[in-house]
């Protein structure tokens, strides 16, 4: 009866996160073609790498929480006051990092000259990174209730969706288009907060600063693990705002967004089953065979279907972004791999150390590759870079689990 119960618990958590990742994926993919076509390629490109830029950030003010955050959540679901103590002090870390990111953003305005040009826009940005550190996913995954922050998301990105269209109608409008995000994501966050304290009984407070430190040092291995890949993830976009120019950031904007879809249905089955699996690991197998098998039919779907994709959103001034989307079409199945024998096998394990070397070591690999290549080949280096660390990461995580089993 209960392994029934969790299977039922497993499905409808699933349903939640694919329209969790709808609106963070497809709904975002439908103000694509309208942004190409108000802000033109270019301005299109700038506000892609502000984004960028500012992804770093989130980076670090997410800390992993999503995989720590919901492993501890889901190991002390029963425990109310240790829930309330885990659930603060992961809000208190995310404030101080927030803090310290902010600062740290202003000094980079300042000392480099270009940033400072699109200082505006780099602030504006960096709303998305607050609203994201609001928005309490790693609670709601851990206790597999999912359904809550599925509808707060999806009113948050549709709230973004109607804004944009109402306030952006032409060029110079690109500077509001990451403050209507941010907007949407800090609404988001707070009826997220108020969801927790109606409904689940949390009780907020401000956290001891020994514990803050504490959890930042726990959790600094899987920290490490998930912000090296922006050294050859992110970067590659901003590599290419350095070394190019904003139109070619455009086109490898929009293909690595269109590829996200298909990355996000990996994610959404590797983030349902990861607290399951945290305590059903005997379903580990059939689950991981899932995961490829969806990986590899995500590849071939974007390998086929790159160009009609992209005319059919964009058109054919955005034709350039066909190749780069046909590179990136492997993305899914890596992804597939890193997830099934990286978070939901050794991360499970708690072999947090070992996935911390592995994507650490590749990653710089990735961004010493992309500072190389990037300006001479432009592009299509930052395509392949991407696509082959991913690759290089799965293929090591599995060789290791394999060398283990």
């Amino acid at each position: 009866m209960g392994i029934n119960v969790d299977l039922r618990d497993l499905r409808n958590n699933f349903i939640s996160l694919l329209v969790l990742r709808a609106g963070n994926y497809i709904i975002p993919l439908l103000t694509l073609p309208f942004l190409v076509k108000v802000l033109g390629v270019e301005k299109f490109g700038l506000v892609a790498f502000g984004e960028m830029i500012v992804l770093y950030f989130k980076s670090v003010v997410d800390y992993g929480f999503d995989l720590t955050g919901t492993r501890s959540i889901s190991e002390n679901r029963e425990d109310h006051k240790v829930l309330d103590k885990l659930i603060n002090t992961i809000f208190g870390a995310k404030l101080l990092l927030l803090l310290v990111c902010f600062l740290f953003l202003v000094f980079l305005i300042l000392i480099f000259p270009k940033l400072n040009e699109i200082k505006l826009l780099l602030i504006y940005s960096y709303g998305i990174v607050l609203g994201n550190a609001l928005l309490p996913t790693w609670y709601f995954q851990g206790i597999e209730q999912m359904k809550y922050i599925t509808i707060v998301n999806l009113i948050s990105k549709i709230s973004y969706l109607l804004l944009l269209f109402l306030l952006v109608s032409n060029e110079s409008d690109y500077i509001y288009v990451p403050l209507l995000n941010a907007l949407g994501l800090v609404i988001g966050g707070l009826v997220s907060l108020y969801i927790m304290k109606r409904k689940f009984n949390i009780n907020f407070y401000f956290p001891k600063l020994e514990d803050v430190f504490f959890r930042l040092k726990e959790d600094f291995n899987i920290f490490i693990s998930t912000l090296a890949p922006n050294l050859y993830n992110n970067s590659m976009g901003v590599l290419l705002g350095v070394f190019t120019n904003n139109i070619q950031v455009g086109y490898y904007s929009a293909a690595t967004k269109l590829i996200e879809v298909g990355n996000s249905i990996i994610n959404i089955i590797s983030t349902t089953i990861f607290p399951y699996l945290n305590r059903n690991i005997d379903y580990r197998k059939k689950l991981i065979s899932l995961t490829l098998i969806v990986g590899f039919f995500s590849s071939m779907f974007f390998l086929i279907f790159s160009k009609t994709i992209v005319v059919f959103l964009f058109g054919d001034e955005m034709l350039s972004s066909v190749f780069i989307l046909k590179i990136l079409s492997l993305n899914p199945l890596f992804i597939a791999v890193m997830s099934a024998y990286g978070i939901n096998t050794l991360i499970l394990q708690k072999r947090d150390v070992l996935v911390r070397n592995i994507i650490l070591f590749y990653s710089i690999i990735g961004f010493l590759s992309g500072i190389i290549f990037i300006e001479k080949y432009g592009i299509i280096a930052a395509a392949i870079i991407l696509v082959s660390i991913r690759g290089l990461i799965g293929l090591t995580q599995f060789i290791v689990v394999k060398i283990k089993y």
